[in-house]
């Protein structure tokens, strides 16, 4: 897609983004189906068509089955933009006709190594060791996807290295022996398509016929909406981490509401002022960043910025915040355990969180600090966070000398990540650099630590059993660790080839016990079913999809945002909510 194009679907994005606050009244139904086919009349399986109403700002989406069948059990009246896409051929978009069944024709794409989802472009990178690819994946490939078409484009090595001093701005702290070999990596591995045959890219098409994916656009194209959770009344509540800003999207009218938090005396960029641009944001104090819907029907939040606990009322619409306590520094994923009490990661301080709504009293859990290098890091951050917080624009906290640290370049700083309450109540965490995950009994205050034998453990999740289940972001698989056994077991993710995927959370639905996991490197959603032991890929319509959090409407169907930064870098140019119902949901 070229940059021209991509100009003109901005422009028309943020058009349809004039009319998100508006209220409409659901539309008459009218079926609509057909079939897409190639020239010869043969059926495309596995095809995305889309229907989009531009006054709604909303898009769905349906698969064909195996004979290129399709079905929208209820569409919109009036002018509607029909859309079929499908990787290895051309898109092809008109009116939604008024005479049904409708037949939509495509050509095989000559082109076709760009509509490859980004992993099979970055995959082509020639690194020296899956160490320096994982190290890679988690410091160049948390904010957006690499190989998509903003990034894959061949560049002079000077060109790469002005883009990579400018991501050290924003927060990326790759080793010494990384940037050494970053920009001629980068100039000779992009450029060059890659070469799988494009049909057999998510080919399960009969697995996915019958189900549909619906998408809001939500926020404006500076939004940055991090993660999404159910709140008490059925919206969808989202944080938009850029602009201080709390959305509501209400699924069943396309309904949308925003809040903005209220102002602090704070620097832009917060406790990561510390460059010309403040680090991980645009604009933002606060940094909003991860959401949770509490006990007390209110929506609960970290400000990693902001160094600060909110929760919203949606009942009053008001807002509280709730200092973390000193030597606390980012606080980070949240959650909530039986007894109403809200834990939370502290990233940069490397400290679990306890709060209790009710006495507003906060504990902070000191982590285990393994190795040299990392009681050497640990011990510098703070200094170097409070002398950059003196002299704004001193760029001291992206110099940061462990950084260099050869050997095992990660594991300087631990980075509490991700966090779930196991069915006994016992408190479980992430480290995403030091490969790997804790318990606290919460009773005793013991802490117990196992390495993982994967790299970049992030948002995990338990199942009703009691099994743990890890996304390994930075080697592409699913994990799952047996606490009783303490043994680990692993998936590879097949959205591309092996390892390729950045599977950045995911979540258990109790009921099923299915686990759906991000594809956030391939614009897709997976589902992996734990007594079958098979995934089901569900591609997503809107390229650059770059997903974080998945919560579960009250039918247990998944949900998600794109959450790119920057919007630009998504099709479209502005994020969206996004949920999956899966055939029979």
């Amino acid at each position: 897609m070229t940059r021209a194009s991509q100009r003109t679907i901005a422009a028309a994005a943020v058009t349809a983004g004039l009319a998100l606050f508006h209220v409409f009244a659901p539309p008459p139904a009218l079926a609509l189906s057909g079939r897409v086919t190639n020239n010869e009349g043969r059926g495309i399986g596995g095809a995305m068509v889309s229907l989009t109403n531009a006054p709604e700002a909303r898009t769905t989406t349906v698969y064909t089955d195996t004979e290129g069948r399709f079905a929208f059990s209820g569409a919109d009246r009036g002018s509607l933009q029909l859309r079929s896409r499908r990787i290895g051929y051309k898109d092809v978009s008109l009116i939604a006709p008024a005479a049904r069944p409708v037949r939509l024709v495509m050509e095989p794409d000559p082109a076709w190594a760009e509509t490859l989802p980004s992993n099979y472009w970055a995959s082509q990178l020639p690194f020296p060791s899956e160490e320096r690819r994982a190290e890679f994946k988690i410091q160049c490939a948390y904010c957006h996807q690499q190989g998509h078409y903003f990034t894959r484009y061949a560049r002079p090595i000077e060109k790469w290295r002005e883009f990579i001093e400018n991501m050290l701005s924003m927060g990326a702290l790759p080793s010494g022996g990384l940037l050494d070999i970053l920009p001629d990596l980068l100039a000779s591995g992009y450029g060059t398509p890659p070469s799988p045959n494009p049909t057999q890219v998510f080919g399960d098409s009969a697995a996915i016929a019958g189900s549909r994916v619906v998408e809001w656009t939500l926020g404006g194209p500076n939004s940055y909406q991090h993660d999404i959770h159910f709140g008490p009344d059925g919206r969808i509540y989202s944080v938009d981490t850029n602009e201080d800003k709390l959305y509501a999207l209400d699924p069943k009218t396309s309904q949308r509401w925003s809040w903005a938090f209220p102002a602090v005396q704070e620097p832009r960029g917060g406790i990561l002022a510390t460059s010309p641009r403040p680090i991980g944001t645009n604009v933002s104090f606060l940094g909003a960043h991860s959401i949770q819907r509490g006990p007390d029907g209110k929506m609960w939040m970290t400000l990693c910025l902001g160094n600060r606990l909110a929760s919203f009322d949606p009942k009053t619409a008001t807002f509280a915040m709730f200092p973390i306590p000193s030597g606390g520094l980012y606080p980070h994923t949240l959650r909530f355990d039986a007894h109403g009490i809200l834990w939370f990661t502290v990233a940069l301080s490397n400290h679990l969180g306890r709060f209790d709504p009710r006495t507003k009293e906060f504990t902070l859990y000191a982590l285990p600090r393994n190795g040299l290098p990392q009681k050497i890091g640990m011990a510098l951050i703070s200094p170097l966070l409070g002398l950059a917080s003196r002299y704004p624009g001193s760029d001291v906290f992206r110099r940061f000398p462990p950084a260099a640290i050869e050997g095992q370049p990660q594991r300087f700083m631990p980075l509490p990540y991700g966090i779930d309450i196991a069915p006994d109540g016992a408190v479980w965490y992430s480290k995403l650099y030091d490969r790997r995950i804790g318990r606290l009994d919460p009773v005793t205050g013991q802490i117990r630590e196992w390495e993982t034998p994967f790299y970049g453990p992030r948002r995990m999740r338990f199942d009703a059993e009691g099994r743990l289940w890890i996304p390994a972001f930075a080697s592409g698989l699913l994990a799952r660790f047996d606490p009783a056994s303490e043994q680990f077991a692993t998936y590879v993710i097949p959205t591309g080839p092996p390892g390729s995927e950045t599977p950045y959370a995911l979540n258990v639905e109790k009921k099923s016990g299915l686990v759906w996991i991000c594809g956030t490197a391939s614009d897709s959603l997976v589902r992996f079913d734990p007594k079958s032991e098979t995934f089901t890929v569900f591609p997503l319509p809107t390229r650059v999809t770059f997903t974080r959090e998945i919560d579960f409407d009250e039918n247990g169907n998944p949900c998600a945002s794109s959450s790119n930064v920057p919007a630009l870098h998504v099709e479209g140019a502005m994020p969206k909510v996004i949920c999956v119902y899966p055939k029979g949901a």
